[in-house]
């Protein structure tokens, strides 16, 4: 799946969204641009005007998801004849003849998405992406990561406001109070909670531009020091000072934390482990590797994350569910192989642009 940024690459399963720039914008471009080949969000109408001015002859059918505010100059716009038209807003008065259907605002984009769905699957004007590695259904699909979203969001307000008032409650209290240990963890669970809906949210996410940059031996030394404030004995192997990769740094962090995490949950089940990174000719090599069997259900794992989660640890279900879409999205990969009781993880990134290295 491409999305194009000029609106000459527009092609057959295409969408042109006139939208203010905002939250809402980037929530629902975001949305639509997972179920399309191109997506082309601009804020104005004049600026699509001069894209199509300067762009070759354009494929159709186009579907235009136009906000009401920018209709008032639309009404008589040569490049919406003949195309579907979809208005966000239903306050205004809008004179477009190939109009479908309005949005009240507060408009859901997964009830934007339905509607597409629902009157140009025939014509296959929406189409999923295809997932090239065998682990994409672990993914969710656009309307279940706007689900996940929405849910993460609705429940971390909750749990921060309960995780201020423990703290609260533990500045009252003495180190030595037998309750401060009981309080001490709670919190931890809280935290643990957070984490994982965190997780989900990362998980519903869709990306968008050229993959980001994340620099890997800070994000690496941070999972160290969770161990060892854990008195955890990590073996650690990354000699290098800089590693920067193809990735999105909040996904590719909590996807260690809780993978890392979820390892000394479980101290007494694991003889040892190591966390290493390896320069190679075209990328950076992750490697975990463990003395146990707790990485070994990933080997084959199941074809869904619900079915996953049957097989693992919640907290190592999401890990690797978001290893799975650090690797898809910023052209990655991920496997894990078990031999001899001892199983390896193995997470490997493209170098960032401008900073590839050679072979150690």
């Amino acid at each position: 799946m491409s999305n194009g940024n000029h609106v000459g690459e527009l092609a057959l399963s295409s969408i042109i969204l006139i939208h203010p720039a905002g939250p809402d914008r980037n929530a629902l471009a975001s949305l639509l641009g997972a179920e399309v080949q191109n997506l082309v969000a601009v804020s104005a109408s004049d600026a699509l005007r001069q894209e199509l001015a300067a762009a070759p002859e354009l494929s159709e059918p186009l579907l235009f998801v136009i906000h009401e505010d920018a209709c008032e100059t639309l009404a008589n716009a040569e490049f919406l004849k003949g195309h579907p038209v979809y208005v966000l807003g239903c306050e205004k008065s809008v004179s477009i003849p190939t109009l479908q259907q309005r949005f009240a605002i507060p408009y859901f984009p997964v009830d934007v998405l339905t509607a597409l769905r629902t009157q140009f699957s025939s014509a296959h004007l929406l189409r999923a992406p295809e997932r090239p590695t065998p682990h994409g259904a672990l993914l969710p699909d656009a309307a279940t990561g706007e689900l996940l979203r929405a849910l993460a969001h609705g429940l971390k307000n909750p749990l921060a406001g309960a995780d201020g008032w423990l703290q609260l409650l533990m500045q009252t209290r003495s180190s030595a109070d037998e309750s401060s240990r009981p309080l001490r963890q709670v919190r931890g669970e809280l935290q643990r909670l957070t984490s994982m809906l965190h997780a989900m949210a990362l998980l519903g996410s869709v990306p968008s531009g050229p993959a980001p940059e994340a620099e890997l031996v800070g994000l690496l030394q941070a999972r160290r020091r969770d161990a060892e404030a854990e008195s955890y004995p990590l073996k650690w192997d990354v000699s290098a000072q800089r590693l920067p990769v193809r990735a999105d740094p909040a996904v590719l962090d909590t996807a260690l934390k809780l993978l890392i995490g979820s390892f000394l949950d479980e101290r007494t089940r694991v003889r040892e482990l190591e966390l290493s990174a390896h320069v190679l000719p075209h990328g950076v090599a992750i490697v975990l590797r463990e003395q146990g069997d707790l990485l070994k259900p990933l080997q084959h794992p199941a074809g869904s994350l619900a079915a996953l989660l049957h097989d693992v640890r919640p907290a190592r279900a999401l890990a690797w569910a978001l290893l799975v879409k650090c690797a898809e999205d910023c052209g990655g990969a991920v496997a894990v192989q078990h031999h001899d009781g001892c199983t390896t993880l193995q997470l490997t990134l493209r170098h960032a642009e401008g900073h590839a290295e050679s072979s150690e």
